[in-house]
This record gives C-alpha cells, structure tokens and sequence, in this order.
C-alpha cells in the first residue's frame, strides 16, 4: 500500500561504508508509525472541511486500509 520497498540485498553497495544492519534500517518500515502518521494525515485534512479534494481523502483512506490489511514480515519494530 505503500509502494514498493526492495530487499536489502537487491541493492548493490559496492564502495559504499555501509553495513547490513544499516541496510536492514533502510529497507523496512514500522507499519505502526505509517499508520499513526495516516491518521494525523487525517486529522490535517479535517482542517480543510468541503474545501478538500476528495481524492486526497480517498487516497489516505486507501492507503490506511490497505496498511492495516497487509502483513508485514519485514516489518521493523518501533
């Protein structure tokens, strides 16, 4: 729902000082944190009443659903 997050060992770090812990960091998401930022998304766009482009709400509202609805194995912890 959020697009697409390559694997850490997709990405080729050649030449770079970068370790697979740091990697890892990058290549994850905190589904908790996505959502508590969709949801003060929401509450920004509250400010803007009849004003607000459906679409933005609707696009929020999707993208929430669908991050509650997905399992996230990479998931990383908060």
């Amino acid at each position: 729902p959020i697009g697409y997050l390559p694997d850490a060992e997709d990405i080729d770090t050649r030449g770079l000082d970068i370790d697979a812990a740091t990697m890892h960091k990058l290549t994850t998401i905190n589904p908790a944190s996505w959502t508590a930022e969709l949801e003060s998304i929401g509450e920004y766009f509250e400010k803007f009443g009849d004003r607000l482009p459906p679409e933005l709400r609707e696009e929020q509202q999707r993208v929430a659903r669908e991050l509650a609805e997905v399992e996230w194995p990479r998931a990383a912890t908060p």
